[in-house]
């Protein structure tokens, strides 16, 4: 009792200091209260209905830990999702590492409830709550992308876990993220990457309420039964699931493990309506911010300089960083505030953006997507299913979609590259939409020349090194050259142009010319290879080359030919290379094999073509255009063994002759 009048006080007390007057370590201690005041302990919910937990399992799915039970019950419309779990710890390192529970929460809009942690023993149950060391902190799990999300993890220590022993933990939360509010939205889940002995979920929802179910790789249907004239319970039971494999290399968007997906939401405006209120782009800007876009004004010719010079100070000088502690869930902090202090999270750096182009009179609006899903989003069923912000922008006649948080972009607006994620949600006042966003044009955006002058005999080449890189891949190269530094690049050139030798030496540049409104960066360097050649062994005059072009993901087709998983691609990639090769020293061999392949389908263009120019030179030409982001499972097979071929012509081993 002592301990929650403190917390009152405490809580009465902030709330009448500004925030200015509170210090970071008061502001800590407050954030950390109120999150134990979000736990309690009760009984099991009313709803819930009691699942017992198996005696055994298969014991051919032996292993460290096997879940006994996993239990999930979710009653939406009370905001309440309970789960119970059951694991049974088989070996030492399963007690060392399992042991501790841990539950993740948001204290700014859910309560945990704990029913239950014990353990099963010899055929007795003995509570672990009453002893355990509990402690709350905050896992930041995302501060390495610079995401500080206020979540807190509380930590059940537990005493006296032994070999053998069932570990049983029942808790729920009560409340729910305010977007879906109202609304329902939840997944159940079918699949896991361990065994699970017996598997049961369970919603209920009023029996008036509209609900869509989606599957996904599950064919069973639910058991529906009426509870009463207003409720209704779907309940999926399964047992014996096995450990489901997870696969290297497929892309973001595929879900490799079995669900059902469900909710309320009727359509995509449904669900803009729950953002579009707190994205409501403010016109009462400082006099700091104002002055800046009247300077931007006067020192440009046309209103697309000014409107460029807003997008590159948001993307550049408005440093990334993410706090949600002090804010209203999921809004952006005022454009004011954001300009000020120069940093921001995607929201706050778009409407920032948004802010400054109303001033300007030019339009937009907030486009939310998601950096995982992108072709696949239109696939889901309407819910929240978001992770980042963007603008769309309308400018003399034409639409263009910003990321605010990427840096280094070049481009005049006709050459300004959309960001791939194909699908976003536009918030518009009259009535939100899922729009596409259309994807980047096929023009090469990387090109390098490489010319060898070699001498055989002393395994010596001079290397000549032209790039040129367009679009995404110059903001890259810009940025690298930005962050690195030119004498940190030439080092990794170096490494990377003598890794096959006794190493490589600059002799010129890397000269940098940077057509920023073009988005072209070319560069230039000159390099001295000693040791050329020697990879093969003392036989006089053989050359080994290795052509450099980004085509890595071939050689994962012949490692993976029975995938169940699609294969991820380099997506967007567009290169074309030329290497020419130029003996001081020696003549080609008579019987030097030119080649000229070509492949193409839906996913690849890849084109080779070696051809003797002379004597004692020739040319290797290589395109590959990636069109797509990952190649279906179907797909695989059919192609499999023309990419080896291709990939295995990028081999070039020759002799050569002496003059």
């Amino acid at each position: 009792m002592e301990k929650r009048i403190g917390n009152c006080l405490l809580v009465l007390f902030c709330s009448f200091l500004p925030l200015s007057a509170i210090t970071y370590d008061e502001r800590q201690a407050s954030a950390h209260e109120q999150a134990w005041d979000k736990i309690h302990y009760t009984p099991t919910p009313a709803w819930v209905t009691p699942v017992e937990i198996p005696e055994n399992y298969d014991e051919e799915q032996w292993c460290r830990v096997v879940y006994l039970l996993l239990d999930n019950q979710k009653f939406p419309t009370l905001d309440e999702y309970y789960f119970h779990r059951a694991k049974k710890l088989e070996t030492l390192s399963a007690v060392r590492e399992r042991s501790i529970v841990e539950i993740d929460f948001d204290p700014r809009y859910q309560e945990v409830r704990i029913h239950a942690i014990q353990v099963h023993r010899d055929n007795e149950v003995i509570d672990k709550l009453h002893d355990a060391n509990v402690q709350i902190h905050r896992p930041e799990r995302r501060s390495e992308n610079l995401i500080y999300d206020g979540d807190q993890t509380i930590s059940f220590f537990l005493n006296d876990i032994r070999e053998g022993d069932v570990l049983e933990i029942a808790y729920s939360f009560k409340g729910n993220s305010p977007l879906t509010q109202g609304e329902t939205q939840i997944s159940f889940p079918f699949s896991f990457h361990c065994y699970v002995e017996k598997l049961y979920n369970r919603l209920v929802a009023p029996t008036d309420e509209k609900i869509f179910f989606r599957k996904h790789l599950v064919d069973q249907e639910p058991e529906i039964r009426d509870l009463d004239d207003h409720l209704r319970e779907w309940v999926w039971e399964q047992k014996h699931i096995e450990a489901a494999t997870d696969e290297n290399h497929a892309p973001p968007w595929y879900r490799s493990l079995a669900c059902i997906d469900v909710s309320s939401f009727e359509n995509w405006k449904s669900v803009g309506e729950k953002y579009v209120k707190k994205f409501l782009i403010p016109d009462d800007l400082s006099e700091e911010l104002i002055a800046s876009i009247e300077e931007w004004k006067s020192t440009s010719i046309t209103e697309e300089e000014v409107l460029l010079k807003a997008m590159r100070f948001v993307q550049n000088q408005i440093r990334y960083l993410g706090l949600s502690e002090d804010r209203e869930y999921s809004a952006p902090y005022h454009p004011n505030a954001v300009f000020k202090r120069r940093y921001g999270d995607c929201k706050d750096k778009t409407t920032l953006l948004l802010a400054i182009c109303k001033y300007l009179g030019v339009e937009g609006w907030p486009a939310l997507v998601d950096t995982l899903l992108g072709e696949k989003l239109d696939e889901y069923l309407p819910g929240i299913h978001f992770n980042h912000a963007i603008a769309c922008i309308e400018f003399q006649g034409q639409t263009y979609f910003v990321d605010a948080t990427r840096t280094y972009q070049g481009g005049d607006l006709e050459r300004l590259e959309n960001p791939l994620f194909y699908n976003a949600l536009l918030l518009k006042e009259n009535g939100s939409e899922l729009v596409s966003i259309p994807g980047t044009s096929g023009k090469t955006n990387h090109q390098r020349s490489l010319k060898y002058s070699i001498n055989t005999k002393k395994h010596i080449a001079t290397l000549h090194v032209e790039i040129t890189s367009r679009g995404k891949d110059a903001d890259r190269a810009r940025m690298s050259f930005k962050e690195a530094g030119i004498r940190n690049i030439r080092l990794d050139c170096e490494k990377k142009y003598g890794s096959s030798s006794d190493g490589a030496r600059c002799t010129y540049g890397p000269i940098v010319e940077d057509q920023l409104e073009k988005n072209t960066i070319h560069t230039i360097a000159s390099y001295l290879i000693e040791g050329f050649g020697k990879e093969l062994g003392s036989e006089e005059g053989m050359l080994f080359f290795i052509l450099s072009c980004h085509a890595s993901w071939v050689g994962e087709l012949k490692s993976s030919p029975h995938r169940e998983a699609p294969l991820a691609l380099p997506f967007p990639f567009n290169a074309e290379e030329r290497i020419e090769v130029q003996l001081l020293d020696a003549l080609l061999p008579e019987d030097f094999e030119e080649r000229n392949l070509e492949y193409c389908n839906q996913y690849v263009e890849c084109s080779l073509n070696i051809k003797q120019m002379s004597r004692d030179r020739f040319v290797v030409d290589v395109g590959i255009w990636i069109k797509k982001n990952a190649i279906e499972v179907e797909d695989l097979e059919e192609f499999q063994d023309a990419l080896e071929e291709f990939s295995d012509a990028l081999n070039i081993v020759f002799r050569g002759i002496p003059n």
